[in-house]
């Protein structure tokens, strides 16, 4: 009892079968026990309840909390921005490597948009940017707080680091983790959600548990072109078949026919 009183303390608005399942699983097996209670019906709850809250890197998180993080599935405070500069926010986990690299071989330096990426790396050192630059025919770098982005250029959050976006920074931020991860996929997709006027394109890669399900579904109901990975070819199903199980995304493809699907995005949205 005295776990779970201390579990339902830590994460007071998770469905109480979580807390009992976690309760027998060890430190190492808590997000597969979650995984397995996670679906379709606790996404739909989570998309009328949810908030997220992130700090500014090195700030005091008690004392300044970033308010351009703090998204849910239902409104968005939304910003003006010219519609020609697009975004691109990708999001993918377990088996992401070989995806990411394949996908960001296709991608074009004619392409005026901002990429961004997030991967499952936790805390661990990462040469992410080093692996897909070798694919890549863009500039590939781990984002920096307060960085300006540009177009042609493919940023990707740090260890350790939830990264969102405004009408023209990046934030980092080392706040709470969301679906067991930081940095999580959600956090980037709500924060692309809110740039009303500007095309906003969502692709959710392969990977375990739900990250990224709840953020893609609010980047489409924002009006954002949304792409998920084909989950009979994906490493890891359990995300693509979340996102499915909750929307009806603008195209389901394989790896190698994203970017086709982006360039599609891109001249129509």
């Amino acid at each position: 009892m005295l776990t779970i009183f201390a579990l339902s303390a830590i994460f007071p608005i998770v469905n109480p079968r979580l807390i009992l399942a976690a309760r027998d699983l060890g430190p190492s097996h808590r997000a597969d026990g979650a995984a397995a209670l996670s679906g379709a019906v606790y996404l739909r709850g989570r998309l009328a309840r949810s908030r997220h809250r992130t700090t500014p890197l090195g700030k005091n998180r008690a004392d300044n909390v970033d308010k351009r993080s703090e998204t849910s599935g239902k409104a968005c405070a939304f910003t003006t921005v010219p519609k020609d500069h697009a975004v691109i926010v990708i999001g993918g986990s377990m088996g992401g490597v070989l995806a990411l690299k394949t996908l960001v071989s296709g991608f074009r330096q004619t392409w005026n948009a901002s990429i961004f990426v997030v991967l499952h790396i936790d805390g661990h050192r990462s040469y992410l940017p080093e692996l897909l630059s070798v694919s890549s025919t863009l500039p590939v770098s781990f984002a920096r707080h307060g960085e300006v982005f540009e177009t042609g250029h493919i940023y990707v959050a740090p260890p350790d680091l939830h990264m969102t976006v405004d009408v023209e920074r990046i934030s980092l931020s080392r706040g709470p983790k969301h679906n067991f991860v930081r940095p999580a996929i959600d956090p980037l997709f709500f924060s692309a959600a809110r740039h009303q006027n500007r095309k906003v394109i969502g692709v959710l890669l392969t990977g375990r548990l739900s990250d990224g399900v709840e953020g893609l579904y609010t980047l489409q109901q924002a009006g954002a072109c949304t792409i998920v990975q084909n989950p009979e070819e994906a490493i890891a199903a359990e995300m693509p078949r979340n996102a499915l199980s909750i929307m009806t995304p603008k195209f389901v493809c394989t790896v190698d026919e994203i970017p086709r699907a982006i360039e599609h995005c891109l001249q129509t949205v």
